[in-house]
């Protein structure tokens, strides 16, 4: 395309009487991309370009290898979330035929997996300069003033122009003020000056000059993977040390209030500190905070084998010590998961963020098919042990690396203000209200199903079938996460939403009619189903209705009520014709100050 498109521009150059036009290329969000790349094309033609304009975007690329492929696995969208999202950001207008609103997003998810690949290994370095063009009100291009050295890359002379208060598609919204912008850049300092100066990018300290940036190697990734992997461990860890906790108090009472006990204090506190914890990410140093809830559970896990080893563990002993591993894991998961995408460069954040959370995941899975075989082989102090050694693992690893400074602002608002606001943003939408109730309710009557399944299954069968028979939820969330990401969930997602508790109702009736092993690993992996099909609707429906400034504040709130995160933002806005930003449709001419 890029080949093809330079060849035209550079026929029709060849073609003019009058003077050689000169060429500026424009690219927005994931055009910038195909910008650059003509721009390449054009210079290796022998045909100078004046400049090139990257207008709300940053490289964002693909993580090289089997890492690319695992992250795409969690990251990849359908044309239905493509949609949604660009309904989000004022991008796609309702007065659309369904079909070309298919086609759009389509056509989008296409050039954005275009443009991660051509991201990977650039061209060599372009003579021309590079302006780079944001909103100030844009979330997708938040931390511009770093995020902008990612085109030291392209160009070694990159500048920063910042729209206040424009939103994503400013080229639309605000064509006349970035006519201006892109005027005064090209006429240089001493031509008429802009209204939003287009500021040089400074050196980093420690280069005199940026150089080419080659694709990323597995060894430059070392201190991401090595912090992931040791969140991996220690989530396996605390994952078998939770399933010994409730296998124990239900094999020593045989009391299923015990148990549910134990459930209970596990879910619990994470549910009532989830709006500190997310406060907390966002205002202290998040490597700190990792290493305090990992020294918590390292504590935890050590009085653990203490009170086995000396046989004077009882119930309510149980109890405090996996309510102080609830909230510490509450604590430290937010705090990994922003905290451990600042360890890569910053055109990898969405692959990253992908591959944490598939592996978080993963991990759960995986510590409930070894949590009954380690159970049965060792007991509740092995199981103690193992979690203790997990525990030393994660922090060996947060020791060993230093989070930078980078993609990180602290909020100014105070803490209890902030919760205050998102409280009153759901109270006042009776909607929200009844959503957030409604998601309350199923989820603690998923809570009731896991707690019932359990003693069921052990007293016909062993804590390793048990294990393997609670997996298949993890299983059932992953293939529902899947199905998802093909298909785009219902039209209308209310209907999405009660489809999904007719699936959990399904499974519950399975477990109860039939309580065998495979019986129960069919019922739970439908628990999963459901549980991603409800969660990923319910997000799209956020995602679209809830204005940009308030998610966070409505995220913690929501996520107390059930346990999950409100990550939807965006401002819902009237139906608008799509720009028309084909190659060579002219520009508005500057407003007269």
């Amino acid at each position: 395309m890029a080949r093809r498109c330079a060849a035209e521009i550079d026929a029709a150059l060849q073609a003019q009487d009058t003077p050689p036009t000169e060429v500026v290329l424009y690219g927005h969000c994931v055009g910038s991309a195909l910008a650059v790349a003509i721009a390449a094309e054009l210079e290796a033609a022998g045909c100078p370009v004046r400049g090139v304009v990257a207008g709300a975007s940053f490289p964002a690329a693909r993580l090289p290898g089997s890492l690319g492929r695992l992250a795409r696995l969690q990251t990849r969208q359908n044309a239905r979330a493509v949609q949604d999202s660009l309904r989000v950001l004022g991008g796609l207008g309702e007065s659309l035929p369904p079909a070309e609103r298919t086609l759009l997003a389509r056509n989008l998810r296409h050039d954005a997996h275009q443009a991660e690949r051509f991201f990977v290994g650039p061209p060599a370095r372009l003579a021309a300069p590079l302006l780079a063009v944001t909103g100030g009100a844009d979330r997708l291009t938040e931390f511009a003033a770093e995020r902008v050295r990612d085109w030291d890359a392209v160009s070694g002379d990159v500048r920063l122009a910042v729209l206040p208060r424009a939103e994503h598609f400013f080229v639309r919204e605000r064509p006349a003020e970035l006519m201006r912008l892109l005027v005064g850049w090209l006429d240089g300092p001493d031509g008429p000056a802009a209204p939003v100066p287009a500021a040089p990018v400074p050196a980093a300290p420690d280069s005199a000059a940026p150089a080419p940036a080659a694709p990323l190697s597995p060894g430059r990734l070392r201190s991401f993977l090595l912090v992931a992997a040791g969140q991996l461990v220690s989530l396996i860890g605390t994952g078998l040390s939770t399933f010994a906790l409730g296998v124990w108090a239900y094999q020593r009472t045989g009391s299923v209030a015990a148990f549910a006990g134990i459930a209970t204090v596990s879910l619990v506190p994470a549910i009532v500190v989830a709006p500190l914890a997310g406060a907390a990410a966002d205002r202290l140093d998040r490597r700190r905070v990792m290493l305090g809830c990992d020294a918590a559970g390292l504590l935890t896990a050590l009085l653990l084998i203490g009170l086995v080893a000396a046989g004077w563990l009882r119930l309510w002993e149980l109890y405090v010590i996996a309510a102080i591993g609830a909230t510490a894991g509450a604590f430290r998961q937010p705090a990994y998961l922003a905290g451990a995408t600042q360890l890569v460069p910053k055109r990898y954040l969405g692959s990253a963020s992908g591959l944490l959370q598939l592996g978080t995941a993963s991990g759960t899975i995986v510590a409930q098919l070894l949590g009954g075989a380690v159970v049965t082989l060792v007991g509740l102090g092995g199981a103690a042990a193992l979690d203790a050694v997990t525990f030393g693992v994660a922090l060996g690893t947060l020791l060993a690396v230093r989070f930078p400074d980078a993609l990180f602002a602290r909020r100014p608002e105070p803490l209890g203000r902030e919760i205050a606001a998102g409280a009153r943003f759901i109270l006042r939408r009776p909607p929200l209200v009844a959503l957030t109730v409604f998601f309350t309710g199923a989820n603690a009557l998923g809570g009731l199903l896991v707690v019932l399944t359990t003693p069921l299954l052990l007293a016909v069968a062993s804590p390793a079938v048990l294990g393997g028979v609670l997996a298949m939820q993890g299983a059932g969330m992953l293939a529902g996460g899947a199905l998802m990401a093909l298909w785009g969930g219902a039209r209308r997602r209310s209907l999405g939403m009660l489809a999904a508790v007719a699936i959990f109702g399904a499974s519950a009736l399975l477990i109860g009619t039939v309580p065998r092993p495979a019986a129960a690993a069919v019922a739970m992996a439908g628990v999963g189903v459901c549980a991603a099909l409800a969660s990923a609707h319910w997000l799209a429906l956020v995602q679209v209705k809830v204005p940009v400034p308030v998610p966070p504040r409505a995220r913690r709130h929501t996520r107390s009520g059930r346990s999950a995160g409100l990550a939807g933002r965006g401002r819902r806005r009237p139906a608008r014709r799509p720009a028309d930003l084909r190659l060579g449709a002219r520009l508005p001419e500057p407003a007269t100050p």
